[in-house]
């Protein structure tokens, strides 16, 4: 909520039209002595020079003094307004009867927003101001900035050179505007989207952290440790193919290949809950296995449809292939005997059962 605040507070700053006043000595070869940040009430085109003094009364509430510059004088007459007692519209009717080309307001300690204030007292239609239709320059600046210029440097009928005050519109290229604009308009959006993206993430992490944790139990559960001996039908690890060795933990899946746990672990929880030799499904009684027992793009043809009749029975060593099974991927030769496997196929072009056929076809290592 104030991210909001303050990007639409940044927003109404850099989208308002802003404006310099300069104050120049003519005696000194028309150096700019001080500039005052202002802001114009009214939209104006034209450059305004002339000679700035403070009204009497200084509110400009009622009927104000005319300026009390020569008659014969030549250049813009200012008038320095209080913001106090009054609305601006009758301050800027008192200073245009009166005389004066344009009005600087500054703005008293008790200011809080100029939108809301301009907003409550630009009565254009009323009655009370129906006569006044004012085309005169209106711009504001701070109370310090006020005080420093009606001490400094109003015009004084006693002195022989006076301050020139020059107001005009601050050069900034509307261009640059236009995109500071966008972006401070877009920007409590994406802090938000951000946020929100964010948070989701986060969520989203501790709910798989939670599941983990939870499937980890059920893998102790389901699948305790046992301790490798000698003789035992497993000899490596097909995950980082490393033997196993007397007396070490392993955890033995349901096909009975054994890994270690570590590697297992790893594989089960973070990549798939498959086996990674006989591609067996591994299901631990959580979200994750109705996701991984689906037939995907990726599941290799033979481990989805009869992963089970190729499950090793108890006696079946170990061994890997001398390769990383990646799911999907069946290596070359994968299903060709090797070169130490002898294939021994007696078949009798009798009318024997297919049964006994099928029995003297076997193979010896």
């Amino acid at each position: 909520m104030w991210l909001l605040g303050f990007s639409t507070f940044v927003l109404l700053g850099i989208c308002s039209v802003d404006a310099l006043l300069t104050v120049i000595d003519p005696e000194k070869g028309d150096v700019i002595v001080d500039v005052f940040n202002d802001e114009p009430l009214v939209p104006f085109t034209s450059t305004i020079e002339g000679y700035i003094e403070p009204t009497n009364p200084p509110d400009a509430c009622t009927s104000i003094a005319a300026p009390s510059f020569p008659t014969d004088f030549d250049l813009n007459k200012i008038a320095l307004v209080n913001d106090t007692n009054c609305n601006w519209i009758t301050k800027v009717c008192s200073a245009q009867a009166a005389g004066y080309d344009a009005v600087v307001i500054f703005r008293t300690p008790d200011f809080v927003n100029k939108f809301d204030r301009l907003l409550s007292d630009k009565k254009w239609n009323t009655s009370e101001h129906e006569e006044c239709s004012f085309n005169i320059t209106v711009t504001i600046v701070h109370y310090e900035d006020g005080i420093v210029i009606r001490d400094k440097y109003a015009y004084d009928s006693n002195v022989k050179h006076n301050y020139l005050v020059n107001i005009k519109e601050e050069d900034t290229p509307w261009p640059l505007k236009l995109i500071l604009c966008f972006a401070f308009s877009t920007l409590p959006f994406l802090a938000c989207f951000c946020v929100g993206s964010a948070f989701r993430y986060f969520k989203e992490k501790l709910r798989i952290r939670r599941e983990n944790r939870a499937s980890q139990v059920n893998l102790n559960k389901l699948f305790p440790l046992v301790k490798f001996r000698e003789g035992d039908p497993y000899e490596d690890c097909a995950i980082c193919w490393t033997h196993f060795t007397n007396g070490e933990k392993l955890r033995v899946l349901k096909c009975l290949h054994a890994y270690h746990p570590k590697c297992i672990d790893n594989w089960i929880l973070k990549y798939q809950r498959k086996c990674p030799m006989c591609k067996r499904l591994v299901t631990l009684g959580d979200s994750f296995d109705a996701t991984d027992s689906d037939p995907s793009e990726s599941t290799p043809l033979l481990a989805s449809s009869n992963a089970s009749n190729y499950a090793p029975g108890p006696s079946t060593p170990n061994h890997h292939v001398g390769f990383f099974n990646v799911p999907g991927h069946a290596p070359e030769n994968f299903f060709q005997p090797s070169a130490n496997i002898s294939i021994e196929n007696s078949v009798n072009h009798d009318a024997r059962p297919n049964s006994e056929l099928s029995a003297q076809s076997r193979f010896s290592v």
